[in-house]
């Protein structure tokens, strides 16, 4: 494959005197025992041909202490996604410390119920990302994406990416992550957590056929997904992809996620 690959999901842990961790058991991973370092990331990338990435702030190991994944990103030229406490009284005001981010994550798969995306919260989010020009980056079970795909159709010009498709379970019910392609602002991020199970190839095609392959962008989830090597959750990607037509490919791998967090 000749066209460059974007990483659009890793996350990365640094020195713990420098930037102490806040770890919250979301989760049974816990990556970061295994190391998890800038250093190792960089050979991962070099390894299999990766040379940009986005780092996603990774809220179980730091909260919203974003210092970590800002600094690794600016080092290295990657681009960087900072999360906010969306269940803040107020959650706009936390936005004036990521000035510099590509993208601004809104976590809320930590088990509990998600009252921000409909009680005037997540409006006030939207609003300010699109005053600010600003994307967004839902990270969501499959059942709160109807009350996302409500926020996002209210506010057309606000780009938003759904990390891991929002844990659709496949079995059960797949129609709150396929409404959402009628919502054109609205990409899916098909992850290794999508793609390495049985199903992972025909749901990338089933996603590529109601969203067209310029709403959707790889990531690697990155040293997350632990049980493949990252050279592996590479190949694992481009093998879903032997159908796709070169052009839908770097769609895919790349300018997609050059248009939402590298403009």
């Amino acid at each position: 494959m000749a066209t460059e690959i974007i990483d659009a999901h890793v996350h990365v842990a640094c020195d713990a005197d420098r930037f102490p961790r806040e770890v919250a058991r979301i989760g049974s991973s816990t990556w970061w025992d295994a190391g998890g370092g800038a250093d190792e990331m960089q050979r991962a990338f070099a390894e299999s041909g990766v040379r940009r990435a986005v780092i996603v702030q990774a809220v179980a190991l730091y909260g919203y202490d974003c210092r970590c994944a800002a600094e690794v990103a600016k080092h290295h030229g990657h681009a960087f996604v900072g999360a906010i406490d969306v269940t803040a009284p107020d959650p706009v005001p936390a936005f004036d410390a990521l000035r510099d981010a590509a993208g601004v994550r809104l976590f809320g798969v930590t088990g509990t119920e998600q009252p921000w995306l409909t009680d005037g919260r997540g409006g006030a989010i939207f609003d300010w990302a699109a005053e600010r020009g600003t994307s967004l980056v839902a990270t969501l079970f499959a059942h709160d994406l109807a009350a996302l795909g409500a926020l996002a159709d209210a506010h057309p010009t606000v780009p938003v990416a759904l990390d891991h498709c929002g844990f659709p379970d496949l079995a059960k019910d797949e129609t709150p992550l396929f409404d959402l392609a009628a919502i054109p602002s609205i990409t899916c991020k098909v992850t290794s957590h999508n793609l390495d199970r049985p199903d992972g190839a025909d749901l990338l095609q089933r996603l590529a056929a109601a969203f067209g392959a310029d709403r959707l962008a790889w990531g690697s989830d990155y040293p997350q997904h632990n049980t493949k090597t990252y050279a592996e959750c590479v190949a694992l990607a481009l093998d879903a992809t032997k159908a796709f037509s070169e052009e839908d490919r770097t769609r895919f791998f790349s300018t997609t996620a050059e248009r939402m967090w590298f403009p």
